[in-house]
């Protein structure tokens, strides 16, 4: 859950998650349906789908395994962990002397290197776990309490702007610090460019049910459930961006419906704006205008469509955009 996730945001999910899966046999007996309703609104839906793969494995015992592996070996060829986290579980669970470069070590050794080339490079990036490797196979210490300790550092004392080196242990051995450079190196990976997207999402109702999509492995949230969604990102009209809080979107809603009854074969009366806002889905950020609906005639059968009272919609696996247009109904 802590991959390109915050503690923060992660501790309830983490609590709720143990709750309903204490051990790895349960995890491995449940549905994934199920796993990714408990992971709704993190995000990075792969890696609920990994560690569920992952318990399936153990259990099975496709790789000879009967429990969860304490060598470092055997963690990496379990589904989803990859050179950090495997040294990260060998390290702090089993005491191994496993290296690990996350953001905050790679920052912190970077600086103690005096690294010069890119962090993320093949040759930073060795330089990098070659002198992790060395700092855990150090006698002096438990290679779990060593991991921790620059994990610590890295986040609290070594930050990306404004390092706290007065009060920093090691300044006396930086010699990024000697030289004040701590605001160059290391080098700043250059900012991801956002493509600005406009989709239409509706909330169609027939008879006290809403239609709800369950989305395929060809589409984003692979799994999870939203609303019926189309990208009107080259039309005009919604370029223009100008709907505000309460107004209606100047839009032909004749013209609305068509796009979705060619995408989905709905045949539906799209009423009027519900409201509008952006979220966003990798390198994308999405303006999602959400409109009300109703049926024209008797719903069509379409394979990823189906009909779901309010409550039991909010219980399936939903995306964030979904999950936070149904609480607020």
């Amino acid at each position: 859950m802590l991959q390109q996730t915050q503690v923060a945001t992660v501790i309830d999910y983490y609590h709720r998650f143990l709750i309903s899966y204490p051990d790895i046999r349960s995890l491995a007996a449940a549905e994934e349906q199920d796993v990714l309703r408990l992971w709704s609104g993190l995000g990075y839906y792969r890696r609920a789908r990994q560690l569920h793969a992952a318990a399936k494995q153990i259990i099975e015992g496709s790789s000879g395994l009967t429990c969860f592996p304490s060598t470092l070996s055997e963690i990496e060829k379990l589904p989803g962990i990859g050179r950090y986290t495997a040294g990260a579980i060998a390290s702090f669970a089993f005491n191994q002397p496993a290296p690990i470069v996350e953001a905050n070590t790679q920052r912190l050794f970077s600086r103690l290197l005096r690294l010069e080339v890119d962090p993320r490079s093949r040759d930073g990036q060795r330089q990098l776990w070659t002198f992790a490797q060395l700092l855990v196979n150090q006698k002096s210490a438990t290679p779990s309490r060593i991991n921790q300790a620059v994990m610590e550092l890295g986040s609290q004392i070594c930050t990306p702007r404004n390092p706290d080196c007065p009060h920093c242990p090691l300044n006396q051995l930086c010699p990024t610090f000697a030289d004040g450079l701590q605001l160059t190196i290391p080098k700043v990976a250059p900012k991801k460019v956002i493509t600005e997207l406009t989709h239409v999402a509706l909330l169609v109702r027939h008879r006290g049910l809403l239609l709800m999509l369950k989305n395929t492995a060809d589409q984003w949230w692979t799994g999870l459930w939203d609303l019926p969604r189309v990208d009107v990102t080259h039309r005009a009209t919604f370029r223009k961006k100008t709907v505000t809080a309460g107004s209606l979107l100047p839009v032909n809603l004749d013209w609305l419906a068509t796009q979705f009854n060619e995408q989905y074969g709905m045949d539906c009366i799209v009423d009027q704006h519900h409201r509008t806002f952006k979220h966003p889905v990798t390198r994308y950020r999405i303006t999602l205008h959400t409109f009300t609906a109703t049926m024209g005639s008797r719903p069509k059968r379409h394979p990823n469509l189906a009909w779901h009272r309010l409550g039991a919609a909010l219980e399936l696996p939903l995306t964030a955009p979904a999950k936070k247009i149904l609480s607020s109904l």
